[in-house]
């Protein structure tokens, strides 16, 4: 893949191609020929062209927390069957307690996906926020946008997840049988709703906010395909015109 590096000064929708090739070091003493390393191709983004590839990453974000809202869904499902069974019961089933210990593990996942330091959501937000200050893009919407994503990600994988993984493991321990155990389980997974509850808002504005983004990215790149369309057209036109004359 070509190498993608800033413009120097380039205007929107110029690309610079560079090639380059650097020559090989033999080591002292070392008897041989020395040559030129492969080449490389290196294309130099303008400031829109590089807007534009932040954009399209965005979109990116928004399949991953799309999918990170379903999961987390389906886990609140479970925990809340898994309270109103501990109220009715003075403890929970061997079925209840797979079903609690799957809906761990599934937070736990949804922690990993976005919280992971390498390829989590949460790190591709900071990314894009980084890039977009690095490229000197003046673009408020974007970088207020990110911005405000990020503390919600940060929010998300430091307090409210962590949160609902112990109350969710302290529901596990105490469903063992006691004479207060029913009671325990029920609080804990409720605590436990509760934490849900609140990701899955964040969760949820988030994707709304971004989809309510995407659409009007989709919209504004139509409509400058279709002007540069329309120039083309009339280029070609002009060309054919002058070359009947």
């Amino acid at each position: 893949l070509p190498e993608q590096v800033d413009s120097p000064g380039g205007g929107p929708g110029q690309v610079s191609p560079v090639t380059q090739a650097s020559q090989a070091v033999r080591p002292a003493g070392e008897v041989g020929q020395v040559g030129l390393s492969a080449f490389r191709h290196i294309e130099i983004l303008s400031t829109e062209q590089k807007r534009k590839e932040l954009s399209a990453r965005q979109s990116g974000v928004l399949d991953a927390l799309r999918q990170l809202q379903q999961q987390q869904s389906r886990a609140a499902e479970s925990t809340a069957g898994l309270r109103i069974q501990s109220e009715l019961a003075d403890r929970l089933q061997e079925d209840d307690l797979d079903l609690l210990k799957q809906t761990e593990l599934e937070q736990q996942q949804i922690r990993e996906q976005l919280g992971d330091p390498q390829a989590g959501a949460h790190r591709e937000v900071e990314r894009l926020r980084a890039e977009l200050q690095h490229n000197s893009i003046d673009d408020p919407q974007m970088a207020g946008r990110l911005d405000q994503l990020s503390e919600d990600l940060r929010s998300l994988t430091e307090v409210l997840l962590p949160s609902i993984e112990q109350s969710l493991a302290r529901a596990r321990k105490s469903s063992q049988p006691g004479d207060d155990s029913g009671r325990q389980t029920s609080q804990q997974l409720q605590q436990a709703e509760q934490s849900q509850s609140q990701a899955l808002s964040l969760l949820e504005e988030a994707t709304r906010q971004l989809g309510g983004w995407q659409r009007q990215f989709q919209i504004t790149s139509a409509l400058e395909e279709l002007t540069s369309d329309q120039a083309t057209i009339q280029q070609q036109t002009q060309e054919t015109g002058r070359q009947t004359l």
